[in-house]
């Protein structure tokens, strides 16, 4: 809240005592409507209701718009001149701008090339930092050129074979700066008009763009623009990995499957609940649950100390489940393998539900163990 005395203008002002305070301008307007006369104000609220049944839905919008040509009314808006027909038509501007973006080797560029009289009147590259995406250069490019057409004081086309990007250009719902800018120079100049034309199908504006956008990875001008969510988010997840695996690598707990998983990810590995106790050791077996004082001994009903290999390849109680044991130096390259091959997980899934469903067959009787543990 914005209190005066105990919220957010009140801890302002502790700290600059002199700072001037005001609403936002909607919150100034709803404050001077609520004084308005009746009359006035159902005015207001009818004009309201209007607005949002003709923004409802397509059909409103086209029926006003029609409405609208048949009053000699102007109806201008950015899906008015921005389509997406995939070919250059016959009724041509004197005029045509191209733009296309590049990204060759992490080097992005962006560039566009103005065509007159088939005839190239200017060109225009930028290199951008290898951080950013294609979609910035191509929304780079055609703001570029937006920009340059406002200047122009004739009718232009500008092409460009991103379709997402005109599509971006027709929404109001980005946040991306650079689109809204260049919606800004739209709406201003009813004389740039924006289309979609298909890449690679011999049209030679956007095949000069497309060669210029790929020289403006090398030698285009130096262009400075935020970095992508997207790549500031690739870094988050590499810095997290990175302190991830120097705790795993240094910790002194869960060594066991450390041996088995030496590297983090954050991928899923599919191990249901069973395999992870097996994997762990943390499960219906007897070495573990003495730990915790629910069982009585380390050991197996065999006379064994009942660990997860135990029961996987030596135990009599467990016969149908077993897996041949491994030799001393190969164990670890064992539970590798018994953990990342499907039949294996399986075996392991049907031996932990064995074991927890049937705790009084695996209890020693005794606690001395007949066996040399293992």
């Amino acid at each position: 809240m914005s209190g005066c005395y105990k919220d957010l203008l009140g801890r302002i002002k502790i700290v600059a005592p002199h700072v001037a305070w005001s609403h936002c301008c909607i919150h100034r307007q709803s404050l001077a409507a609520k004084s308005l006369p009746d009359s006035l104000k159902e005015v207001l609220n009818q004009s309201v209701k209007v607005v949002n049944f003709i923004k409802a839905n397509s059909t409103n919008t086209r029926l006003f718009k029609s409405l609208c040509g048949d009053m000699d009314s102007l109806h201008t808006t950015l899906e008015d001149r921005i389509t997406h027909g995939g070919q250059v038509p016959s009724n041509r501007t004197p005029i045509e701008v191209y733009t296309d973006g590049s990204k060759i080797n992490d080097q992005t560029g962006s560039a566009f090339c103005v065509i007159a009289n088939e005839a190239i009147t200017k060109t225009w590259k930028a290199k951008l930092r290898p951080a950013n995406t294609v979609f910035q250069a191509e929304m780079l490019a055609l703001k570029a050129a937006i920009e340059w057409a406002n200047t122009a004081n004739e009718d232009v086309n500008i092409w460009s074979d991103s379709e997402s990007r005109i599509q971006a250009l027709k929404s109001f719902n980005v946040k991306s700066k650079i689109t809204q800018e260049a919606q800004m120079t739209l709406l201003e100049n009813a004389r740039i008009r924006l289309d979609w034309v298909k890449a690679h199908i011999g049209i030679k504006g956007n095949e000069i763009a497309d060669t210029l956008s790929k020289e403006a990875t090398t030698d285009g001008i130096p262009a400075s623009l935020p970095f992508p969510k997207s790549f500031l988010k690739k870094q988050l997840l590499q810095l997290s990995l990175s302190h991830w695996q120097a705790e795993w690598d240094n910790g002194e707990t869960g060594r066991s499957v450390y041996s088995i998983l030496p590297k983090i990810s954050n991928k899923q590995l599919h191990w249901s609940r069973e395999c992870i106790q097996f994997a762990t050791g943390h499960g219906p077996f007897p070495s573990y649950l003495k730990r915790l004082s629910l069982h009585s001994t380390y050991y197996c009903g065999c006379g064994e100390i009942g660990n997860p290999l135990h029961y996987e390849t030596r135990c009599p109680l467990t016969l149908s489940y077993h897996h041949k044991e491994p030799s001393p130096q190969f164990i670890v390259h064992w539970w590798k393998s018994a953990l990342s091959r499907k039949l294996s997980r399986q075996n392991i899934d049907n031996l932990i539900t064995f074991l927890a469903t049937n705790e009084d067959l695996i209890k020693c009787q005794n606690t001395t163990p007949s066996h040399t543990a293992a």
